[in-house]
């Protein structure tokens, strides 16, 4: 059931025009989850382990509220370990999405990765600017050619 949503959630991120690094890293995201959870659950592998759709295999060692227990968090945990804040937070943004699918095709009452947070991203702090950019900057305000800010010297002319 898990493996034909998520299909389906595919499906619909293509005819969204989303690109295919999109959909490999969704896959992949699904997937990096999935089997971390079935582990947990002592849910046995596929004795095929050639499977065309490893997806498929991983999703369909899970049942729908397999999703709603507190190992969810624990393979997410799992994952966290070993991944940089902005993998988790793809991650937990791949699985917010399919977790709206499963609620719109009423697969599940509710989403369950809604209450998982991932980590905070730094805050953002504009560079400083070089006293030489500030001055190139500084002449082509001051130039009346309107290429100035688009030359290499700033200013007017071409160095």
């Amino acid at each position: 059931m898990l493996a034909r949503a998520a299909q389906e959630w595919l499906a619909r991120g293509r005819t969204q025009k989303l690109s295919a690094a999109t959909e490999t890293a969704r896959r992949q995201d699904l997937m990096a989850i999935a089997s971390r959870l079935a582990d947990r659950l002592d849910r046995p592998a596929s004795a095929d382990g050639a499977a065309a759709d490893r997806l498929a295999t991983e999703l369909g060692r899970l049942e729908p509220g397999d999703l709603a227990g507190p190992e969810l968090l624990d393979a997410v945990a799992d994952y966290a370990a070993g991944y940089g804040p902005a993998s988790v937070r793809r991650v937990l943004s791949t699985w917010r999405g399919f977790g709206r699918h499963l609620v719109a095709t009423e697969v599940l009452l509710s989403n369950p990765v809604d209450g998982l947070a991932g980590p905070k991203r730094p805050e953002w702090v504009p560079k400083a600017l070089e006293y030489a950019e500030l001055e190139r900057i500084a002449q082509a305000a001051g130039s009346t050619d309107p290429r100035a800010r688009d030359l290499p010297g700033g200013g007017g002319e071409w160095r």
